[in-house]
């Protein structure tokens, strides 16, 4: 990254932060924090304000598992009758999280509620209970909204997940470089809304979401081209290539 802005390349990033903030043109993600809060919020309604949970860390440092850790622990302290009674790293790994809710079932720590910065902590957790014989706590909170757990939403094993948008995340990447190029000055950080689902709301999703956003008015024709292969034209400068184009390069972490 640090080559190709010494060598006049714009940087766009998405989902992840770099620690060189100062050479990116823009960085798309979703609202971590807001997405904590969410998750908080649910567990909160769900336990009627009172409970002790288990909060399982991704890995420590990443701006994901800081920013959801940090809104969801926003809304906990809120309540006085809510506790993280238990917080552990499990890497955003499902084996490893499996292994440390293993550990903690081996220290009879109880718990009424979960919430896991990812989706694979939260089914590694399921596993465990599974694993022991033991019952799982009847909030189970996810991240990601992955295949596997929406179908542990559908079966009831998990309450309920965040979903991200990496589509408008990408959509918006395409669009944030067309729109540089025509000289427009980009926001420094642009976020793409969470929603949170739980059984009700699966059953309610008959339709999937259009892929792309509207067009915005920021710049003519960047909300149908962006999606139809901006570069075809309407005089729109790349399609989100490195190979094509060496004054733009975007940085995605999944």
């Amino acid at each position: 990254m640090e080559i190709a802005h010494a060598e006049g390349m714009r940087i766009i990033t998405v989902d992840r932060k770099t620690l060189r903030e100062d050479i990116v043109l823009s960085h798309i993600a979703s609202d971590n924090v807001a997405g904590g809060r969410m998750a908080g919020e649910f567990i909160a309604r769900r336990l009627r304000g009172k409970g002790k949970i288990l909060e399982l860390e991704g890995i420590p440092g990443t701006s994901a598992a800081y920013d959801r850790g940090k809104g969801f622990n926003e809304v906990i302290n809120k309540h006085p009758g809510l506790e993280v009674a238990v917080r552990e790293v499990a890497d955003f790994g499902r084996n490893r999280a499996k292994e440390v809710t293993t550990q903690i079932l081996k220290r009879k720590v109880s718990f009424d509620a979960i919430f896991a910065h990812n989706d694979p902590m939260a089914l590694g957790a399921i596993d465990a209970f599974a694993a022991a014989g033991a019952v799982s706590p009847p909030v189970i909170v996810g991240f990601d909204a992955t295949p596997e757990a929406l179908e542990a939403v559908r079966q009831k094993k998990l309450a309920a997940t965040i979903a991200q948008k990496p589509e408008r995340m990408g959509w918006l990447a395409v669009q944030s470089a067309v729109r540089s190029f025509s000289g427009e000055k980009l926001p420094k950080v642009a976020f793409v809304e969470l929603k949170l689902i739980d059984f009700g709301k699966l059953r309610r999703l008959t339709n999937p979401e259009p892929l792309f956003l509207p067009d915005t008015g920021h710049g003519q024709g960047a909300g149908a081209t962006a999606g139809a292969g901006a570069g075809r034209g309407r005089g729109n400068p790349c399609w989100f290539s490195r190979a094509r184009n060496r004054n733009f390069i975007s940085s995605w972490a999944s």
